[in-house]
Protein backbone atom coordinates (compact mmCIF):
# COMPACT_ATOMS: atom_id res chain seq x y z
CA UNK A 1 0.00 0.00 0.00
CA UNK A 2 1.08 3.61 -0.85
CA UNK A 3 2.90 5.20 2.00
CA UNK A 4 0.60 7.67 4.33
CA UNK A 5 0.37 8.55 7.71
CA UNK A 6 -2.74 7.63 10.01
CA UNK A 7 -4.39 11.03 9.54
CA UNK A 8 -5.14 10.02 6.16
CA UNK A 9 -7.18 6.63 6.79
CA UNK A 10 -10.01 8.16 5.74
CA UNK A 11 -8.97 9.70 2.60
CA UNK A 12 -7.36 6.73 1.51
CA UNK A 13 -10.20 4.86 1.85
CA UNK A 14 -12.93 7.15 -0.26
CA UNK A 15 -10.35 7.32 -2.73
CA UNK A 16 -10.49 3.64 -3.61
CA UNK A 17 -14.25 3.58 -3.96
CA UNK A 18 -14.26 6.27 -5.95
CA UNK A 19 -11.35 4.39 -8.02
CA UNK A 20 -13.75 1.49 -8.04
CA UNK A 21 -16.45 3.08 -9.78
CA UNK A 22 -14.57 4.63 -12.48
CA UNK A 23 -14.56 7.98 -11.04
CA UNK A 24 -12.02 10.89 -11.10
CA UNK A 25 -9.42 11.05 -7.85
CA UNK A 26 -11.20 12.51 -5.51
CA UNK A 27 -26.65 14.16 5.45
CA UNK A 28 -28.27 13.24 5.12
CA UNK A 29 -31.39 14.31 5.27
CA UNK A 30 -33.63 16.81 6.61
CA UNK A 31 -31.72 17.20 9.84
CA UNK A 32 -28.63 18.21 8.40
CA UNK A 33 -27.31 21.78 7.62
CA UNK A 34 -25.96 22.14 4.05
CA UNK A 35 -23.22 24.14 5.97
CA UNK A 36 -21.79 21.19 7.96
CA UNK A 37 -21.56 19.47 4.22
CA UNK A 38 -18.54 19.65 2.05
CA UNK A 39 -18.70 17.52 -0.83
CA UNK A 40 -16.11 15.85 -2.83
CA UNK A 41 -12.90 16.27 -3.86
CA UNK A 42 -10.49 15.08 -6.24
CA UNK A 43 -7.75 13.87 -3.64
CA UNK A 44 -9.88 11.79 -2.05
CA UNK A 45 -10.02 8.06 -3.53
CA UNK A 46 -7.99 5.41 -2.15
CA UNK A 47 -4.81 3.49 -3.57
CA UNK A 48 -4.19 0.05 -4.21
CA UNK A 49 -2.92 -1.91 -1.71
CA UNK A 50 0.27 -3.09 -3.82
CA UNK A 51 3.71 -3.53 -1.91
CA UNK A 52 6.34 -1.16 -3.28
CA UNK A 53 9.05 -2.76 -2.49
CA UNK A 54 10.99 -6.66 -2.00
CA UNK A 55 10.78 -6.18 1.65
CA UNK A 56 6.91 -5.00 1.70
CA UNK A 57 6.18 -8.23 -0.45
CA UNK A 58 7.83 -10.18 1.67
CA UNK A 59 5.86 -9.05 4.26
CA UNK A 60 2.75 -9.41 2.70
CA UNK A 61 3.37 -13.10 1.64
CA UNK A 62 3.83 -13.99 5.25
CA UNK A 63 0.27 -12.23 6.53
CA UNK A 64 -1.76 -14.52 8.01
CA UNK A 65 -4.86 -13.83 5.62
CA UNK A 66 -8.29 -14.47 6.88
CA UNK A 67 -12.55 -13.48 6.06
CA UNK A 68 -14.73 -12.30 8.88
CA UNK A 69 -18.50 -12.88 7.64
CA UNK A 70 -20.59 -10.86 9.30
CA UNK A 71 -24.47 -12.04 10.25
CA UNK A 72 -25.59 -8.34 8.44
CA UNK A 73 -24.32 -9.99 5.10
CA UNK A 74 -20.85 -8.59 4.33
CA UNK A 75 -17.51 -10.14 4.66
CA UNK A 76 -13.87 -8.51 5.29
CA UNK A 77 -10.45 -9.96 4.49
CA UNK A 78 -7.97 -9.04 7.67
CA UNK A 79 -4.39 -10.40 8.59
CA UNK A 80 -4.39 -12.28 11.69
CA UNK A 81 -1.27 -11.62 12.67
CA UNK A 82 -1.47 -8.23 13.57
CA UNK A 83 -5.47 -7.79 13.77
CA UNK A 84 -7.65 -9.14 16.72
CA UNK A 85 -11.38 -9.47 16.16
CA UNK A 86 -13.94 -8.66 18.81
CA UNK A 87 -17.93 -10.23 17.66
CA UNK A 88 -20.26 -7.98 20.11
CA UNK A 89 -23.51 -9.21 18.59
CA UNK A 90 -25.89 -7.64 21.91
CA UNK A 91 -26.96 -5.25 21.98
CA UNK A 92 -25.75 -3.99 18.55
CA UNK A 93 -24.57 -6.19 16.08
CA UNK A 94 -20.87 -4.28 16.67
CA UNK A 95 -17.63 -6.13 15.12
CA UNK A 96 -13.93 -4.66 16.78
CA UNK A 97 -11.36 -5.51 14.44
CA UNK A 98 -8.09 -4.39 16.77
CA UNK A 99 -4.81 -3.77 15.89
CA UNK A 100 -2.71 -6.19 18.21
CA UNK A 101 1.05 -4.74 16.70
CA UNK A 102 2.93 -1.93 17.95
CA UNK A 103 1.44 1.31 18.77
CA UNK A 104 1.23 4.23 20.80
CA UNK A 105 -2.45 3.49 22.04
CA UNK A 106 -5.50 1.53 20.77
CA UNK A 107 -6.20 1.86 17.01
CA UNK A 108 -9.36 -0.18 15.82
CA UNK A 109 -11.88 -0.56 13.43
CA UNK A 110 -15.99 -0.84 14.72
CA UNK A 111 -17.85 -1.84 11.76
CA UNK A 112 -21.99 -1.37 12.98
CA UNK A 113 -25.10 -2.26 11.71
CA UNK A 114 -27.47 0.25 12.96
CA UNK A 115 -30.99 -1.12 12.29
CA UNK A 116 -34.09 0.46 11.30
CA UNK A 117 -32.11 4.37 11.42
CA UNK A 118 -30.98 6.58 8.35
CA UNK A 119 -27.73 8.08 7.84
CA UNK A 120 -29.27 11.81 9.00
CA UNK A 121 -30.25 10.49 12.16
CA UNK A 122 -27.32 8.65 13.40
CA UNK A 123 -24.96 11.57 12.27
CA UNK A 124 -26.89 13.92 14.55
CA UNK A 125 -26.14 11.34 17.59
CA UNK A 126 -22.38 11.16 16.27
CA UNK A 127 -22.14 15.00 16.31
CA UNK A 128 -24.41 15.31 19.61
CA UNK A 129 -21.88 12.73 21.27
CA UNK A 130 -18.69 14.98 20.51
CA UNK A 131 -18.34 17.15 23.46
CA UNK A 132 -19.00 20.84 22.77
CA UNK A 133 -17.31 22.87 20.62
CA UNK A 134 -15.55 20.04 18.56
CA UNK A 135 -15.49 21.25 14.68
CA UNK A 136 -17.25 18.42 12.69
CA UNK A 137 -16.76 18.14 8.82
CA UNK A 138 -19.19 15.54 6.68
CA UNK A 139 -18.23 15.11 3.61
CA UNK A 140 -19.89 12.99 1.04
CA UNK A 141 -18.87 10.48 -1.36
CA UNK A 142 -19.11 6.68 -3.17
CA UNK A 143 -19.75 4.10 -0.15
CA UNK A 144 -16.82 1.60 0.50
CA UNK A 145 -17.36 -1.25 -1.63
CA UNK A 146 -20.59 -0.66 -3.59
CA UNK A 147 -21.09 0.38 -6.79
CA UNK A 148 -23.27 3.59 -6.93
CA UNK A 149 -23.98 3.88 -3.23
CA UNK A 150 -23.22 7.06 -1.54
CA UNK A 151 -21.79 7.44 1.78
CA UNK A 152 -20.89 10.07 4.25
CA UNK A 153 -17.53 10.57 6.30
CA UNK A 154 -17.41 12.42 9.43
CA UNK A 155 -14.07 14.21 10.76
CA UNK A 156 -13.05 15.82 13.18
CA UNK A 157 -10.92 18.70 14.22
CA UNK A 158 -8.87 17.70 16.93
CA UNK A 159 -5.85 20.18 18.96
CA UNK A 160 -2.46 19.16 17.48
CA UNK A 161 -1.16 18.95 21.59
CA UNK A 162 -2.51 15.94 23.50
CA UNK A 163 -2.99 11.57 23.50
CA UNK A 164 -3.02 11.94 19.76
CA UNK A 165 -6.37 9.94 20.06
CA UNK A 166 -8.57 10.45 16.60
CA UNK A 167 -11.92 9.18 16.05
CA UNK A 168 -13.50 9.71 12.30
CA UNK A 169 -16.49 7.59 10.66
CA UNK A 170 -18.22 6.28 7.69
CA UNK A 171 -21.58 5.54 7.25
CA UNK A 172 -24.09 4.85 4.79
CA UNK A 173 -27.71 3.92 4.35
CA UNK A 174 -27.45 -0.09 4.14
CA UNK A 175 -30.74 -2.27 3.51
CA UNK A 176 -33.29 -0.10 5.42
CA UNK A 177 -30.78 0.66 8.40
CA UNK A 178 -27.33 2.10 8.34
CA UNK A 179 -24.55 1.04 8.27
CA UNK A 180 -21.35 2.42 10.49
CA UNK A 181 -17.19 1.94 10.76
CA UNK A 182 -15.84 4.05 13.50
CA UNK A 183 -11.76 4.37 13.39
CA UNK A 184 -10.04 5.25 16.48
CA UNK A 185 -6.51 5.57 16.38
CA UNK A 186 -3.98 7.02 17.95
CA UNK A 187 -1.36 9.07 16.31
CA UNK A 188 2.10 8.19 17.56
CA UNK A 189 4.21 10.51 15.69
CA UNK A 190 6.31 7.81 14.51
CA UNK A 191 5.46 7.31 10.69
CA UNK A 192 6.82 4.43 10.66
CA UNK A 193 4.32 2.79 13.35
CA UNK A 194 0.95 4.65 12.50
CA UNK A 195 1.35 4.18 8.46
CA UNK A 196 1.85 0.20 9.70
CA UNK A 197 -1.42 0.52 11.97
CA UNK A 198 -3.10 2.94 9.28
CA UNK A 199 -2.66 0.49 6.29
CA UNK A 200 -3.22 -2.73 8.48
CA UNK A 201 -7.01 -1.16 8.89
CA UNK A 202 -7.34 0.25 5.26
CA UNK A 203 -6.93 -3.13 3.81
CA UNK A 204 -10.17 -4.51 5.80
CA UNK A 205 -11.84 -1.49 4.37
CA UNK A 206 -10.81 -2.34 0.88
CA UNK A 207 -11.58 -5.76 0.94
CA UNK A 208 -15.44 -5.23 1.97
CA UNK A 209 -18.22 -7.33 -0.04
CA UNK A 210 -21.66 -7.39 0.41
CA UNK A 211 -24.02 -9.95 -0.20
CA UNK A 212 -27.22 -8.10 -1.09
CA UNK A 213 -26.64 -4.43 -1.07
CA UNK A 214 -29.89 -3.00 -1.85
CA UNK A 215 -30.91 -0.01 -3.76
CA UNK A 216 -30.61 2.93 -1.11
CA UNK A 217 -33.99 4.65 -0.78
CA UNK A 218 -33.13 7.58 1.03
CA UNK A 219 -31.88 8.62 -3.52
CA UNK A 220 -34.70 6.84 -5.22
CA UNK A 221 -37.10 9.88 -5.79
CA UNK A 222 -34.25 12.17 -6.89
CA UNK A 223 -32.83 10.68 -10.05
CA UNK A 224 -34.29 12.27 -13.09
CA UNK A 225 -33.89 15.63 -15.37
CA UNK A 226 -35.06 19.13 -14.16
CA UNK A 227 -35.68 22.17 -16.33
CA UNK A 228 -35.94 25.94 -15.90
CA UNK A 229 -37.20 28.13 -18.79
CA UNK A 230 -36.40 32.20 -18.02
CA UNK A 231 -38.46 34.50 -20.55
CA UNK A 232 -36.08 37.50 -21.33
CA UNK A 233 -36.57 40.62 -23.64
CA UNK A 234 -33.63 42.28 -25.20
CA UNK A 235 -33.77 45.41 -27.85
CA UNK A 236 -37.91 44.79 -27.52
CA UNK A 237 -37.17 41.29 -28.26
CA UNK A 238 -39.06 38.56 -26.09
CA UNK A 239 -36.37 35.70 -25.57
CA UNK A 240 -37.17 32.07 -24.01
CA UNK A 241 -33.88 30.64 -22.49
CA UNK A 242 -34.23 26.86 -20.82
CA UNK A 243 -31.62 25.55 -18.60
CA UNK A 244 -31.38 22.19 -17.77
CA UNK A 245 -30.05 19.78 -14.70
CA UNK A 246 -29.52 16.27 -15.11
CA UNK A 247 -29.62 13.56 -12.14
CA UNK A 248 -28.38 10.17 -12.51
CA UNK A 249 -28.54 7.66 -10.52
CA UNK A 250 -24.62 6.75 -9.31
CA UNK A 251 -24.84 10.61 -7.84
CA UNK A 252 -23.38 12.00 -11.32
CA UNK A 253 -25.27 14.36 -12.87
CA UNK A 254 -25.07 17.76 -15.65
CA UNK A 255 -25.90 21.09 -14.92
CA UNK A 256 -26.60 23.01 -18.18
CA UNK A 257 -26.77 26.67 -17.63
CA UNK A 258 -24.12 28.39 -19.96
CA UNK A 259 -22.20 26.05 -20.01
CA UNK A 260 -22.54 21.86 -19.35
CA UNK A 261 -21.25 21.10 -15.72
CA UNK A 262 -20.37 17.93 -14.71
CA UNK A 263 -21.52 17.16 -10.97
CA UNK A 264 -22.08 15.28 -7.99
CA UNK A 265 -25.07 15.01 -5.47
CA UNK A 266 -26.67 13.65 -2.49
CA UNK A 267 -29.88 14.21 -0.88
CA UNK A 268 -28.80 17.94 -0.03
CA UNK A 269 -26.09 19.56 -1.77
CA UNK A 270 -25.19 19.90 -5.98
CA UNK A 271 -21.65 20.10 -6.59
CA UNK A 272 -19.44 20.56 -9.43
CA UNK A 273 -17.20 17.89 -10.10
CA UNK A 274 -14.00 20.14 -10.47
CA UNK A 275 -14.96 22.03 -7.06
CA UNK A 276 -15.99 25.43 -8.65
CA UNK A 277 -19.52 25.72 -7.16
CA UNK A 278 -21.39 23.74 -4.60
CA UNK A 279 -25.31 24.65 -3.82
CA UNK A 280 -27.71 23.53 -1.38
CA UNK A 281 -30.91 22.23 -2.75
CA UNK A 282 -34.20 20.94 -1.69
CA UNK A 283 -36.98 18.91 -3.21
CA UNK A 284 -40.87 18.72 -2.92
CA UNK A 285 -42.46 17.03 -5.20
CA UNK A 286 -41.40 17.34 -8.34
CA UNK A 287 -40.45 21.43 -8.06
CA UNK A 288 -36.42 21.05 -6.65
CA UNK A 289 -34.80 24.58 -5.74
CA UNK A 290 -31.30 25.49 -5.80
CA UNK A 291 -30.34 27.88 -3.07
CA UNK A 292 -27.99 30.12 -5.75
CA UNK A 293 -26.29 32.36 -3.78
CA UNK A 294 -29.09 33.41 -1.94
CA UNK A 295 -31.14 33.35 -4.51
CA UNK A 296 -33.95 30.79 -5.40
CA UNK A 297 -33.36 28.86 -8.81
CA UNK A 298 -36.34 26.68 -9.52
CA UNK A 299 -36.47 23.74 -11.64
CA UNK A 300 -39.54 21.77 -12.35
CA UNK A 301 -39.52 17.74 -12.94
CA UNK A 302 -39.33 16.86 -16.82
CA UNK A 303 -43.03 15.27 -17.75
CA UNK A 304 -40.87 12.05 -19.30
CA UNK A 305 -39.53 11.72 -15.89
CA UNK A 306 -42.52 11.89 -13.69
Amino acid sequence: MKKKSIAFLLASIMITTMSACGMPDKVSAADIDPSDVIVVSEDRVPGAATPETDKDAEKSEEAKWENFKSNDGWTVTYDANVIAVEDNTDPADEICFNYTGEQAGTNCLVITYVKDKLPDKVIEEIKSAQENGTETEVTGGYFPGAKNAWGYWIDFKYPEEGSGLRQSYVIGEYNGGTLEFMFLTHKSGDDELDMASSDAIAMIIDSIEYEDFKPQSMYEKIPGTYTQKINEELDGTEYTFEYKLTLDEDHTGLMSIQDDMKIFWDDKIIQAEDGSFKYSYTLEGDKLTIDYDGMDSVFERSSENK
